[in-house]
């Protein structure tokens, strides 16, 4: 028979473990170049603000197409009966009452001219969307360079002269002309000395 304490103990240990291996499989934003991006296009306020105009630009394409609205005036004409009464905007106590509907009609191509313009603009919010996501993208896999630039420039001698090895290798063309120079050191190290004649 198990202890009791123990029993609770097996799965707050099997808790702990669960968590500290998801801790370790999650990456924080900043690990990989692709992570970054990813928060980026999910939160940066900038292409968020552009994405927002280029929906709305799009919503406007159709209603740009549309009639104008139209409008309804009511207009009340002697008010007063020639002085009979007092005045009253009562339209059945007046003289006359005169009811107006009016609907544009524009000419014929304006509509079609005005929705090409809508989607003009339409088109002109996506690619500003997509221009500033492409900067921020560049912004954000550029960085790790000038990371990589400002390190080299901090570890810049003072004569501005940024020192890279070299592989000690030499060019075909220098090996072929001193080669007689290098058989000569060969032989002088077998004989003892430099070869009198």
């Amino acid at each position: 028979m198990s202890h009791p304490s123990r029993r609770g103990l097996v799965p707050l240990l099997a808790t702990m473990l669960a968590l500290a291996a998801l801790r370790a499989s999650a990456q924080p934003p900043g690990a990989t170049v692709e992570s970054l991006l990813a928060y980026a296009r999910q939160s940066n306020p900038e292409y968020a603000a552009m994405l927002r105009e280029a929906e709305a630009a799009s919503a406007r394409v159709i209603p740009a197409g549309n009639l104008p609205d139209p409008s309804f005036s009511i207009e009340l004409r002697d008010i007063t009966r020639d002085g009979t009464i007092s005045p009253t905007l009562s339209p059945s106590r007046v003289g006359s009452t005169k009811y107006t509907f009016l609907q544009p009609i524009p000419w014929p191509g304006k509509r079609s001219l005005a929705r090409s313009a809508a989607e003009a603009g339409a088109e002109q919010s996506a690619q500003a969307a997509r221009a500033s996501w492409n900067d921020l993208a560049m912004r954000i896999k550029v960085s790790p360079c000038r990371t990589v630039y400002v390190r080299l420039v901090a570890a810049t001698p003072a004569d501005g002269r940024i020192r890279l090895r070299r592989p000690e290798v030499q060019p075909a063309r220098h090996a072929v002309r001193d080669r007689p120079a290098g058989r000569a050191a060969a032989r002088d190290r077998v004989h003892g000395g430099p070869d009198p004649g």
